[in-house]
């Protein structure tokens, strides 16, 4: 196996058996950037099969561009999320070396505290995320509900594992101003994702057997 390639040039194969293996990365950080990119591209998916679409064309130019809009944030945020498959195990490696180290709380706070910051900002994607994939349920093509409904459910299990990670850190860290606001930006970041998705499940029957 190649270990000089980036995470996201291996195969699919590759990078399912490195994560299966006795390395402590890639891990969960790395693993949950990856369900939220793939996330992002189902969504990707119901836009390509949406906008050449007669109903689409018939929508009025604020629709469409309200659309398109919503495809464009929903690519970036994609980008963002597979640049983090690779950060966090860089990052996480860092943490793993300097734990041999003496005199490194220091060093050690400084690198928990960028772990932090990837899982918040994973967080902070999948919140925005929603609003997006809103709009795409609204406009995308109806016979591609079930791929954008499970992008809806991977957003959702992408945000509660970063708030496993964000927590895992948190007791690690000890400035009481950082984490007063990981945990009010955490907080309002979730309730929306939790908010949204109930109000998804209650509407839409496919998440009910028939």
């Amino acid at each position: 196996m190649n270990y000089n390639k980036l995470l996201i040039e291996k195969t699919i194969s590759e990078y399912i058996s490195e994560v299966d293996s006795k390395t402590p990365t890639p891990g969960g950080g790395s693993v949950v950037a990856l369900v939220g990119s793939l996330a992002c591209a189902l969504a990707g998916m119901v836009a390509h099969f949406t906008i050449n679409k007669k109903s689409f064309k018939e929508l009025s130019e604020y629709d469409k561009d309200y659309f398109n809009e919503a495809i464009k944030n929903i690519k970036d945020i994609k980008q963002r999320l597979i640049s983090i498959i690779d950060e966090d195990a860089n990052i996480f490696q860092e943490y793993m070396n300097i734990t041999k180290k003496n005199n490194k709380e220091e060093e050690e706070q400084k690198i928990v505290n960028k772990l932090i910051n990837i899982s918040l900002n994973t967080l902070k994607y999948c919140y925005e995320l929603t609003y997006e994939f809103d709009k795409v349920l609204k406009y995308g093509n109806e016979n591609l509900i079930a791929d954008i409904l499970i992008a809806y459910i991977l957003i959702n299990a992408t945000s509660k594992a970063s708030i496993i990670n964000i927590n895992v850190n948190l007791s690690i860290l000890n400035n009481n101003d950082i984490l007063h606001n990981l945990k009010r930006d955490s907080l309002l970041y979730i309730d929306r994702i939790n908010f949204s998705y109930k109000n998804l499940e209650e509407r839409v029957n496919l998440f009910h057997i028939q």
